[in-house]
């Protein structure tokens, strides 16, 4: 009996042993493989203080570029004289430049804050500040009904054949926004039209593509023709005056008072279908109506802040002006559009 507990206890202590070197083995390699993180992560952190120093002289000699007086950058005191004092640790060039590239790229703020070297607060005050600016300044100088004269003078040729008095283009234009939690901005903010929640607004362009007339938002489940009359649009029509829109602009009676015309396709109503003439009469509005929808699609592919959802933020009024962030935001990309090449040829 006594020889076999004894080799019952050799059998587990050399089943011990064995456990013991495994753990050894186990251990030295747990080891080897710990200092060879160590040596990575040093690596790693090296490699990112070097990345960081070069990002940091690469910015710095784009700030020298854009500061250059030589250089054909923005000169902001003259397009933009602002009689404060600079309380912000950017310059006025590096503020304009930020501004600039949240409007066309939509960089989150924190991007834009390891950019320019800020925290995310001063990059989304800075933006809000030249946005206002920027809209004081330049939007009635910029988005504004041309001379008639004029307009009717260098109207580009696919409209003289059918629309020789053209005026404006008007459309209704819908941006979705983040889903609010109050019920009730849900039930005032969903579109059927869009199948979601959106803010809709009226723009008026003329024939070469020029933003004329740029209306405040409303929810989006309001008609083309309750923002047409509570936006003030028929303030600036003129006797005379020629406008194409869509099918849901059911303002005749209103643009007729005011000596204006408005062309829009036909109805069928109660017609089997169109005479040949309505037929093509119908056809041409359409065609050259859509111009306008090419127009607010371009303003959004060069501003990729003007896409959405936009945040539900952009909705608030910052000052007393009683407009919005994104009316704000949407008026500075015109002004912007506004300046660059038309997307219609004159030819």
């Amino acid at each position: 009996m006594l020889k076999q507990e004894v080799a019952s206890l050799s059998a587990r202590v050399a089943l011990l042993e064995s456990q013991k070197r495994d753990l050894e083995l186990a251990n030295q390699d747990l080891s080897k493989r710990f200092a060879d993180l160590e040596r990575t992560s040093g690596r790693t952190d090296m490699y990112h203080r070097e990345l960081k120093k070069d990002f940091s002289e690469l910015r710095d000699k784009l700030f020298k570029a854009y500061d250059d007086k030589n250089n054909n950058f923005v000169n902001t005191q003259v397009l933009l004289p602002i009689n404060r004092h600079n309380n912000e640790k950017l310059c006025m060039r590096k503020q304009l430049l930020l501004t600039l590239m949240k409007l066309v790229h939509d960089f989150p703020h924190q991007d834009l804050a390891f950019r320019f070297g800020i925290s995310p607060a001063t990059s989304s005050r800075i933006f809000r500040s030249w946005v206002s600016i920027i809209h004081d300044r330049l939007y009635k100088r910029i988005v504004r009904s041309p001379n008639r004269d004029c307009n009717k003078a260098t109207l580009p040729m696919l409209y003289r054949e059918h629309f020789d008095d053209l005026t404006e283009i008007i459309d209704c234009y819908e941006t979705q926004v983040q889903k609010p939690h109050s019920l009730k901005d849900q039930v005032a903010l969903y579109s059927s039209y869009k199948g979601r929640d959106t803010v809709k607004g009226l723009a008026a362009a003329t024939g070469h593509g020029v933003l004329t007339f740029m209306s405040p938002l409303f929810c989006g489940r309001k008609s083309d023709k309750h923002i047409v009359l509570q936006s003030g649009y028929l303030d600036h029509i003129q006797r005379g005056d020629l406008v194409l829109a869509d099918r849901g602009f059911l303002i005749e009676e209103e643009m007729a008072i005011r000596g204006a015309k408005l062309v829009t396709p036909a109805f069928i109503k109660n017609q089997k279908q169109f005479d040949a003439k309505t037929t093509e009469a119908t056809r041409r509005t359409p065609n050259s109506r859509i111009h306008i929808e090419r127009f607010i699609g371009s303003l959004r592919n060069r501003f990729k802040v003007m896409k959405g959802p936009i945040p539900i933020k952009y909705l608030y009024c910052y000052d007393d002006s009683g407009l919005t962030l994104y009316e704000k935001i949407f008026r500075v990309c015109s002004i912007l559009n506004n300046l660059s090449p038309s997307i219609v040829s004159s030819d």
